[in-house]
């Protein structure tokens, strides 16, 4: 059984991009953490595999990455930008995250995943049937303070 990054490893090399081990290492950190990722982390984290990359390689990586579907960027009102692993596939062989909203501190910077599936598929469905819409893309983030902001 393949992995799921071995999926997106084998999706650029059909793109034509040669292997790379910052980049892989980069993948597994970010589906990896239980929130959304800065580039900072990623930096730090990498530490630990004993790779020192320079920052510059690291948002290029972000960029090809991010250009791929592999990850998604989320923008927070502050103005920084966290990623997170794009984990489903659709008919057009991108990937999309139908129903992954987060709940992000506006105080501590936080960030919560929130899985509402559910209601957003049957909520978007009726917008698409009341206005003759077609949604190809939804973005909810809620911001508010955490329980230890509070």
């Amino acid at each position: 059984m393949k992995t799921l990054i071995s999926e997106f490893q084998t999706k650029l090399k059909e793109k034509g991009y040669r292997y790379s081990r910052l980049r892989e290492l980069m993948m597994q950190i970010i589906e990896k953490s239980e929130r959304p990722i800065n580039a900072n982390n990623i930096l730090e984290s990498l530490v630990n595999f004993n790779l020192k990359p320079n920052k510059t390689s690291v948002y290029r990586e972000i960029e090809t990455l991010l250009n791929e579907k592999i990850i998604r960027q989320i923008d927070l009102l502050d103005g920084s930008k966290r990623y997170e692993i794009n984990l489903n596939s659709d008919e057009k062989n991108s990937f999309s995250q139908a129903g992954h909203s987060h709940f992000v501190c506006t105080d501590c910077g936080d960030t919560q995943c929130l899985e509402l599936a559910t209601q957003l598929n049957s909520l978007e469905t009726e917008i698409e049937q009341k206005f003759k819409f077609t949604i190809n893309q939804r973005v909810l983030e809620f911001f508010g303070l955490c329980k230890k902001c509070f």
